[in-house]
């Protein structure tokens, strides 16, 4: 039976429009499916997405709930909503656009928000749900000139595009959740990043693009924590990364990391994302989400070898 309708192509086809009871019964069945997991997703990652996809099949009602509930809670932090339009803020809608078609395959709906507390305000959210992509990224982002270059929103975008494929919104308002879910949204903005590179910087190779996707997300973190503790249009942001001094400073990451405990809080410590970001940039995981051969590029670490240092990093840090 057809549901969709766009276009004019029922005046030429018929239009015939589903009783109640099969549109219930065809919901019914889309929602029982599987949750995916994504090929980035952690192994604790993968585990829970799995366990909580039996959840959803159980009762078909919790995952369209769950949601609900979870738009509601963000929600609560935005006033002044409103779609963007292709014209007022190109590369915010080249970036979504380029985001969401390589992670979900769907073109998404994009909005801006005035944020109505301050977590909220150097900050973006995506949902998505039964074939639908929504963005939403704070306008203060884009208040403050220069604050991120494109490939930093790419990063931005991706990450949040990655928590809504790895189901956090849906899982969050269900169970406790770690903060190790970070590190999967992470990796989902590395590939958006890295995937940006190569395609819009001529003769870009994939170990730079890796290299500089780790740099990226880094110097988002920390513009990220900048912003905030200064407050609203307190930083100048032609000065306020060195991304040598940064690198430089990204190489000596692991010097001193094991005198940190793992974080219990919402987000693990920036320097523990830090590291799992460069163990990504180098492993074949990443590659292979790239749409690349991994066996082409020697010296990249196997999911294995990726696997075990996430762990280590997780538990015994």
């Amino acid at each position: 039976m057809r549901f969709e309708y766009f276009g004019t192509n029922w005046l030429k086809e018929g239009f015939i429009f589903p009783s109640l009871s099969d549109y219930i019964a065809d919901t019914k069945e889309r929602l029982r499916q599987p949750l995916s997991v994504p090929a980035y997703a952690t192994a604790g990652e993968a585990e829970r997405i799995q366990r909580f996809s039996q959840l959803t099949q159980d009762n078909p009602y919790l995952q369209r709930a769950s949601f609900a509930e979870a738009v509601r809670q963000e929600g609560e932090n935005w006033e002044n909503l409103r779609a963007v339009p292709y014209g007022e803020y190109p590369e915010l809608y080249s970036v979504c656009i380029f985001s969401s078609k390589m992670l979900t395959g769907i073109q998404p709906i994009i909005f801006l928000y005035t944020a109505k507390t301050l977590g909220m305000l150097y900050n973006a959210c995506a949902l998505d749900y039964q074939d639908k992509v929504w963005i939403y990224i704070s306008d203060q982002l884009f208040k403050e000139h220069g604050m991120l270059k494109a490939e930093e929103l790419c990063y931005l975008v991706g990450h949040e595009l990655g928590h809504t494929q790895c189901h956090h919104a849906t899982i969050r308002s269900t169970t406790s959740y770690g903060s190790d879910k970070e590190y999967s949204a992470d990796r989902a903005g590395m590939i958006v990043c890295a995937k940006w590179m190569l395609t819009h910087i001529p003769g870009c190779q994939p170990q730079y693009a890796a290299q500089l996707a780790a740099l990226y997300g880094t110097a988002t973190l920390l513009k990220l924590e900048v912003a905030t503790a200064n407050g609203p249009d307190k930083t100048d942001w032609r000065t306020a990364i060195d991304y040598e001094k940064l690198q430089r400073d990204m190489d000596n990451v692991f010097d001193g990391a094991a005198k940190l405990s793992v974080s219990t809080g919402s987000h693990p410590y920036t320097r523990h994302r830090i590291m799992a970001m460069i163990n990504f940039s180098q492993s074949q995981m990443l590659y292979r989400c790239l749409g690349l051969n991994p066996n082409d590029y020697p010296g990249l670490c196997s999911d294995e070898h990726l696997q075990r240092l996430m762990s280590y990093q997780l538990t015994n840090q």
